[in-house]
Formats: C-alpha cells, sequence, structure tokens
C-alpha cells in the first residue's frame, strides 16, 4: 500500500518533497539582489579606507620618530614632501634640514601609494619641516596640521600638538 502511494505522487506530479523551479529562481533572485547591494557599499568603503590606512600609517611613523628622538637623546628631523606625497624623518647629521645625505640616519620613510590617488597637503605647518626634540617635544608654537584626501573629497587631518601629541581627526 505504501509503495502504491508513494508510485501515484511521482505520476500525479504532487510530491510535496523538494522545492519547485519557480520557488528557487525567486530565492536564486533575491539572493542576487541582496549580493549586488552589497557591492555598491563595499566600493564605497574602499577608497575611505585607503584614507584612513595611510593617516594611521603616517600617524605610526610620527610616534616612532618622536620615540627614537628620546631614545637617542637627539633631535630628530621630520621633512614632508607634498607634491610626492611622501615624509621622512631621519637624525639630521649635517644640521641641513633635509633627510637626504649620508650623513643622515633614516627613521622611517613614509610614501603614500600613488595609485590610490591620495593627495597629501600642507595644513598649516610653518615649513616643510620640523623637529622632534630630545624629550619628545616638537619646536612648533601652534598645533600643525597635514591632510590626506582622496578624489571624492574624503579627507583626514593628522594633527601635532606643541606638547607632542599626534592624533588623526
Amino acid at each position: 500500500m505504501l509503495m502504491q502511494a508513494k508510485s501515484n505522487m511521482f505520476l500525479n506530479g504532487k510530491n510535496s518533497d523538494g522545492f519547485t523551479m519557480i520557488e528557487l529562481l525567486i530565492v536564486i533572485a533575491i539572493i542576487g539582489i541582496v549580493v549586488s547591494l552589497a557591492i555598491g557599499g563595499y566600493k564605497e568603503l574602499i577608497p575611505k579606507a585607503r584614507v584612513k590606512s595611510a593617516a594611521r600609517e603616517l600617524k605610526s611613523n610620527l610616534e616612532k620618530a618622536k620615540m627614537a628622538a628620546v631614545k637617542k637623546n637627539q633631535n630628530c628631523l621630520v621633512v614632508f614632501n607634498y607634491s610626492g606625497r611622501s615624509a621622512k624623518a631621519c637624525f639630521d647629521g649635517n644640521k641641513d634640514n633635509k633627510c637626504e645625505s649620508t650623513d643622515d640616519e633614516i627613521v622611517f620613510n613614509f610614501k603614500a601609494d600613488s595609485k590610490s590617488g591620495l593627495e597629501f597637503k600642507n595644513v598649516n605647518f610653518a615649513k616643510n619641516f620640523f623637529l622632534f626634540g630630545s624629550r619628545g617635544l616638537p619646536n612648533i608654537t601652534d598645533t600643525s596640521k597635514v591632510k590626506f584626501t582622496n578624489d571624492s573629497g574624503y579627507g583626514i587631518t593628522i594633527e601635532v600638538t606643541p606638547t607632542g601629541r599626534i592624533k588623526i581627526n
């Protein structure tokens, strides 16, 4: 009797085990819509993440220069090259306010990725360089800032305060 009931379900096309083709197509369409929305949002996050990453990396390097100045009990020079989207820090052996000679001991060499569309701007540093003194204090009188922006205008500012605090805004 049980065999006959199962065979009748297959013959009549009323098998309730599984999904119909229409149900499967609807589910696949819904999944496709959700995935397309997620990808659109993800594409917007990538440029912002690049700006944040570059800002965090520069902040970390500035902290490294500050700590190196304290550790060596010497002034550590930080030089910005805005057109080249880069920054360097060194112990300036020849006192020329550049980190380019063989007498200069390099602490860090930061370069923003050129493919990412990042711009690196001087907001209000008096010059393109400053010093972290042997106590970790910069030789600036006001809070000084550099800014990273991307092609879409999203930007993050890094501040260096006269007390030596380095923060990202």
